[in-house]
């Protein structure tokens, strides 16, 4: 009796990773290329292309620094029945998220394997919004027409948006943002971990 055995010594790879914020559709996910921002409070979906010389095994997920912690297998869709490439996808739950970032395992049917990792940069922390011109209290009325300057201090400074509510005390501001106007025509100059408007 003989038996042909095949080697197999290539490891698989990942290519093409996106990724895209829970509540934003597909048209959104955008090219993963350095250490993704985040404040925790939204999961992360991950997709992206494997390709093998032979068929793939698994492509599991685990955390950087505690790779038995997570071991979640991730969805694959093969390009056709059997194939040895196709496309992968898989949800990251924001309690997940750390520093230490995440790793993407693919492995092959041979026990060859390759990891690419993702990391995450978070920022918890709120912008801090300064009203510099004019200066205003509680009790301070405008009329007419008004010019505002202030600074906003941000880290990871994305987008500034200014909203007004006119209200004759404060006991009256409304809670809920939906229901004040957003101020439009702003000048932004961005400045050293700083916005000014």
């Amino acid at each position: 009796t003989s038996f042909t055995v095949k080697v197999d010594t290539s490891a698989p790879t990942l290519s093409n990773i996106e990724y895209k914020y829970d509540g934003e559709d597909d048209t959104a996910y955008r090219p993963y290329s350095g250490a993704i921002l985040t404040n925790k409070s939204k999961n992360i979906f991950f997709r992206g292309d494997y390709t093998d010389a032979n068929v793939i095994s698994s492509v599991k997920v685990s955390k950087v620094k505690s790779i038995t912690a997570l071991e979640i297998p991730a969805t694959l869709t093969p390009a056709s029945e059997g194939a040895a490439n196709g496309t992968w996808t898989f949800e990251l739950d924001k309690s997940k998220i750390s520093e230490s970032g995440v790793s993407f395992v693919v492995l092959d049917n041979a026990g060859n394997e390759s990891t690419t990792i993702c990391s995450f940069n978070i920022d918890e922390t709120a912008p801090v919004v300064t009203i510099e011109s004019p200066t205003v209290s509680a009790s301070t009325v405008l009329n007419g027409k008004n010019t505002f300057s202030g600074k906003v201090e941000e880290v990871n400074p994305k987008s500034i948006k200014l909203y007004y509510v006119f209200q004759a005390s404060a006991a009256k501001i409304p809670a809920k943002l939906e229901e004040w106007a957003e101020l439009s025509g702003c000048e932004v100059t961005k400045g050293l971990n700083n916005k000014t408007v």
